[in-house]
């Protein structure tokens, strides 16, 4: 089984990471949450950074391939409307997953962090930074 290369976005997360990666990109989102904007007043807003409206068309772009931006024409003008729910969607239960610990366990890992530590002469044992000579006795009573 073959896996994508690195520089290409392979699913629904890669592509919206890849998206929000950009600090343009993320600055055309906030323009958009305010409410829909065309592709010209975008790019007037962004003139002052010396972007293009060729380089905010692209910037767009990726935001629609992401799911992030949708674009309806009217006539000559197209107006560009953020869509925030695949971000929700996407993100949200893949920060789920890095839900904190409980208290209990955080506590345990905090206890186990520190005796490794006192093993190797990092910390005494009130979890203070052991001095030197400290270390040096830690050392050669669990050697």
């Amino acid at each position: 089984m073959s896996r994508p290369p690195a520089s290409q976005p392979s699913g629904p997360a890669d592509r919206i990471l890849r998206a929000l990666a950009s600090r343009r990109r993320r600055a055309i989102l906030e323009l958009l949450r305010r409410g829909p904007r065309t592709t010209s007043e975008l790019a007037a807003r962004f003139s002052r950074a010396r972007l293009s409206r060729f380089a905010v068309m692209q910037h767009l772009k990726v935001l629609e391939t992401a799911g992030l931006v949708i674009t309806i024409r009217r006539g000559r003008q197209r107006y560009h409307h953020v869509d925030p729910a695949p971000m929700r969607r996407v993100l949200g239960g893949w920060l789920r997953r890095f839900r904190p610990l409980p208290p209990a366990v955080q506590r345990a890992l905090k206890y186990r962090a520190r005796h490794e530590q006192r093993l190797h002469g990092g910390l005494d044992r009130r979890g203070r930074r052991a001095s030197f000579k400290e270390r040096g006795r830690a050392r050669s009573s669990t050697g």
